[in-house]
């Protein structure tokens, strides 16, 4: 069977479901839990069962130990070489992905055989393997097509045939499948392009009429719309929020509709994940789509309220059940330097919570917000208690080592702050605050600062009364 009719069996199957279903609203968590449980077997569609992966996540987690991490849904080994976090994550955000169906039976021995190869050969790397099966159980981002062509080749060289089948909407490269997103997720951003496209055929009344040929001219359309005038209803749509969420978007899309037309080649994606930092849509369009400034990842009048401020503590709270304070922060910090949700464990709502409402920019401004009101608290607190004196120690303390055990916890203040705000953006927010004032970073300049900020509050706060 060809990933033409494969397409086109699975975009039936789910104008059937809403078909059948009419009361049912089409959403893009229901397509994606669909697309990753899709599979062709012998010429017929099937469904891939809900098989526990967590032995076998297990087992990799004591052969590598040391290099490995998991997300409470993914387990995740990387190879680094040496970069520093936020290098690391910048390359490999924007590198190849790479696609791998395997049966439960193989995994272990192709996963365990494939990170030998790729750590043996330095490969900058991150590969996850999933909690339980799907057809993309395996996936892997590279940094260079070079690593992508010489780890396609290796497992294509393995001695190994499973049933389960990738998603046809992927680039094929032998027996595993290739493509390109960024911050964005491909099969997600896939995802919601096909909620729209039903949507729309159902408006019509012709939900019977999808097709992989018509999807693909809706696709183009759809991207017309948000490359020649950012259509700020189309923006919402798709939920993007900053002009690089734009770019990652444009660019899975057109993957998707070359794809479908069978135009996209390996050298072509090739191309796309090198022109992915410098342009805007794709590696051939001079088009620029006119983007939102306040969208603008790096605006800093961004406002919030208090119900996001809300949602961004439970994000938090919810985090340290499942982590230790410092592995939360890691992962908050991970996230905010590479936009990246994976960081985020899908259990309590926790990963949906932040895909829907706070791209980076966002949480880093609100948690900011959260930390600079907390240490003003901690500040205030301290002052009444042991005096001006204290206040001098406790930023030394900060300043000099991250510490902040010069505050008093009287009514848990140093704790909420410890718990609110990862200490590395700590000293940025006090950084940033006597830059504001045209100060230089010191102890006694920072407590200048909150006292005059303290003075302000009591004020207005007689005034109310």
């Amino acid at each position: 069977m060809t990933k033409s009719e494969e397409r086109n069996i699975f975009l039936k199957y789910l104008s059937k479901i809403y078909m059948q279903n009419p009361n049912l609203e089409i959403t893009s968590d229901t397509i994606y839990n669909e697309l990753r449980k899709f599979n062709i077997e012998e010429g017929k569609q099937t469904r891939i069962n809900n098989e526990s992966l967590v032995g076998i996540q297990v087992k990799l987690n004591n052969r590598f130990a040391g290099k490995c991490l998991s997300n409470g849904y993914f387990w995740v080994i990387e190879n680094r070489a040496g970069k520093k976090d936020e290098d690391y994550y910048n390359d490999i955000i924007n590198g190849i992905k790479i696609y791998v169906s395997i049966e439960p039976e193989n995994l272990y021995r192709i996963s365990e055989s494939l990170f030998n190869f790729m750590i043996q050969e330095n490969i900058i790397m991150q590969c996850k393997v999933a909690k339980e099966m799907r057809n993309d159980v395996l996936v892997l981002r590279v940094q260079k097509k070079e690593d992508a062509v010489k780890v396609s080749n290796y497992l294509n060289n393995l001695h190994y045939q499973s049933k389960i089948k990738p998603n046809p909407f992927l680039l094929d490269s032998g027996k595993v499948s290739m493509a390109m997103d960024g911050i964005l997720s491909y099969n997600s951003t896939l995802s919601k392009l096909i909620r729209e496209y039903l949507k729309f055929r159902k408006k019509l009344n012709n939900l019977h009429e999808v097709s992989e040929k018509d999807f693909a001219n809706f696709v183009k359309a759809q991207l017309n719309e948000l490359k020649q005038n950012g259509n700020r209803a189309y923006l919402n749509v798709y939920n993007l929020k900053s002009e690089e969420e734009l770019k990652n978007f444009i660019m899975i899309g057109e993957l998707i509709q070359k794809n479908i037309n069978n135009t996209l080649t390996h050298e072509e994606l090739f191309q796309y994940q090198k022109s992915n930092n410098e342009q805007i849509i794709s590696p051939t369009s001079k088009e620029t789509p006119q983007y939102h400034k306040s969208n603008n990842i790096n605006n800093k009048n961004i406002s919030f309220t208090q119900e996001e401020k809300e949602k961004v503590l439970y994000v938090i709270n919810r985090l340290s059940n499942y982590y230790s304070l410092e592995e939360v922060h890691a992962r908050i910090m991970s996230y905010i330097n590479t936009g990246r949700t994976e960081f985020f464990t899908r259990r309590d709502g926790i990963r949906y919570i932040v895909e829907e409402n706070f791209p980076p920019y966002k949480m880093k401004n609100i948690i900011s917000d959260l930390g600079w009101n907390a240490i003003i608290s901690a500040s205030n607190a301290t002052l009444q208690k042991y005096g001006i004196n204290q206040l001098y120690y406790a930023f030394n303390k900060i300043l000099n080592n991250g510490g902040i055990d010069g505050f008093t916890n009287q009514n848990n203040v140093r704790s909420y702050l410890g718990f609110v705000i990862p200490p590395e953006l700590l000293q940025e927010v006090l950084s940033n605050k006597a830059r504001e004032n045209n100060f230089s970073l010191t102890a006694e300049n920072i407590t200048n600062i909150i006292i005059s900020k303290i003075n302000v509050q009591e004020k207005q706060r007689s005034g109310r009364k």
